[in-house]
């Protein structure tokens, strides 16, 4: 007699003899190739004391400055026309990576605190858009 294969996939012979007669041992081989994976990426990630000096403070006047201020930089560069769309598009990016915590280049930091100090002394009160370091913010400790 056939079965009908849905069906005997839903007994209980069925999945006693798939559990007797499968291996785990690719299960583990898996797992071991994961926590791998963790453990080096977790080393790849540098410590801010080991980064260059100079980039860190860049990094710290750039997070000073709040996303809604990077916004607004680049908006009065618009409005003003004082700083050019490649350095406006630059705060834009800036204020989207503080906002969503991801990293921002090395070239990236420095041409933005360049930005940064070309619209302070063209007027744009760069202040007005910086923030102090709330408690528990820990982007820039070492």
């Amino acid at each position: 007699s056939s079965r009908n294969i849905t069906e005997w996939c839903k007994s209980e012979r069925c999945w006693a003899g798939v559990r007797d007669s499968a291996s785990r041992d690719p299960l583990r081989h898996i797992g071991a190739e994961l926590l791998g994976v963790e453990a080096t990426r977790d080393e790849q990630k540098l410590s801010i004391s080991n980064l260059p000096s100079d980039y860190v403070q860049n990094l710290r006047r750039l997070v000073r400055v709040s996303p809604g201020g990077w916004t607004m930089l680049a908006e009065w560069a618009a409005e003003t026309e004082s700083i050019d769309a490649t350095q406006r598009q630059l705060a834009i990016r800036i204020g989207r990576a503080i906002e969503r915590g991801r990293d921002i280049r090395a070239q990236d930091a420095e041409l933005a605190v360049g930005v940064l100090d070309r619209a302070a002394a063209l007027g744009f009160p760069v202040e007005a858009g910086a923030e102090e370091p709330t408690p528990g913010d820990d982007r820039l400790r070492p």
